[in-house]
């Protein structure tokens, strides 16, 4: 995959069914807790509930004209929290690292933001990389989540922005 062909888009509602799609592919469902693919309704209210929300952004990865991955980006006063995925078959490819990067750099552009987190499962190893090789450290955050009926641990990870 060539990444000079990708950029990052905001979301619109008419992306709506590729979002869709993405996030209910079987590895996104499982990373994110779910067993199967939300109600296609349902999910498209949480969309434009999410697209009208200046606090919430939702950004698309689109490459050579393919949407192969997308960032959830919540904004608090001080903080952002990020999620990614990327389409099954586009992983191992240097995706994940990609969208984190440019993640950083869409926050860097908000100067009230000086810490960038987010919350991964402790077994989502390639997740726990691709923010490492982003310079993101465990914040020494733990929280217990039920996911599957199992209680298990999620290690929140952080990227001071502040300049020194």
């Amino acid at each position: 995959m060539n990444l000079n062909n990708c950029h990052l888009k905001l979301a619109l509602i008419e992306d709506y069914e590729e979002y869709y799609k993405m996030r209910s592919e079987k590895s996104n469902l499982f990373w994110t807790g779910y067993e199967k693919a939300p109600d296609f309704i349902q999910f498209k209210k949480w969309y434009k509930n999410r697209l009208s929300n200046k606090n919430r952004h939702i950004y698309l990865l689109v490459c050579d004209n393919k949407y192969i991955g997308s960032l959830n980006i919540d904004f608090y006063s001080k903080y952002a929290y990020i999620g990614y995925s990327v389409k099954e078959a586009y992983a191992k490819q240097g995706i994940g690292t990609y969208i984190v990067k440019n993640a950083v750099n869409i926050l860097k552009k908000h100067k009230e933001i000086t810490l960038v987190k987010a919350w991964i499962n402790y077994q989502n190893i390639g997740s726990i990389r691709v923010v490492e090789k982003n310079k993101f450290q465990k914040t020494g955050v733990i929280e217990i989540r039920n996911r599957f009926n199992i209680e298990e641990e999620y290690i929140e990870f952080g990227l001071n922005l502040s300049k020194k």
